[in-house]
This record gives structure tokens, sequence and C-alpha cells, in this order.
């Protein structure tokens, strides 16, 4: 399962609905729906304890290693952890590779991260 963080500046309904459908994969709603009708909480070795871990442990690498994240960098910071949780089981040497093979062709300098 590959998860994505999308920070949501206002939370409304329908908002929030544009996001997720936005990130959805193809067959989402579909186990979406049997779930709820025939109170299915895994398939295919997915479930909601996977989702209610990755916030929980978000919450705690923001607090814990950042303390204080402005609104103008939470896109990066989500990142950053989407990418640590997406890894998480490769060894160090396929994620240093992935990571490099992920930088071929960009270039960040400091300018743009800080600019307002």
């Amino acid at each position: 399962m590959v998860s994505r963080l999308t920070p949501i500046p206002k939370a409304t309904s329908p908002e929030t609905r544009r996001v997720m459908q936005g990130n959805r994969g193809k067959d989402t709603r579909r186990r979406f729906d049997s779930a709820r009708r025939a109170a299915e909480y895994v398939r295919d070795g997915i479930s909601t304890n996977q989702a209610e871990s990755f916030f929980a442990q978000f919450k705690r690498s923001l607090d814990g290693t950042h303390h204080n994240v402005s609104k103008e960098h939470l896109q990066r910071y989500a990142s950053e952890f989407e990418f640590r949780w997406n890894t998480s089981k490769m060894s160090d040497s396929q994620r240093v590779q992935f990571l490099v093979d992920g930088a071929i062709g960009k270039r960040l300098t400091y300018k743009p991260i800080t600019a307002r």
C-alpha cells in the first residue's frame, strides 16, 4: 500500500471530497462501500488500522522531531514522512538508490524554499 499525504487548507466536506477523489485508487469506492455493508474491516491486506497508524505516526513525527510546522512548509514535512513511510520496508541501500533515482534532473535551491 502506498500512502499519500495532502494538506487541506480548509477541511470542509466538499474540499475533502475533492482531494480524496483526486488521490484514490480505481477500486477505493467499491472497497469502502462493500466494507460498510458487510461489516468488513480488512480486505486484501488493507484496513482502517493502517490509515490510523499512518496519521498517528505522522502526528508523533511532527511533535517529536519538528516541534513546530508552518503552513507554507507543511507539504514538505508531509512529503518527507510519506517517503519514510512508503520506503520503510526497503533496506538502507535500496532507499538511498530510490532517493537518488528520484532526484535525477531535479534541483532545489534555498530561495524557493524560503520565498513567501
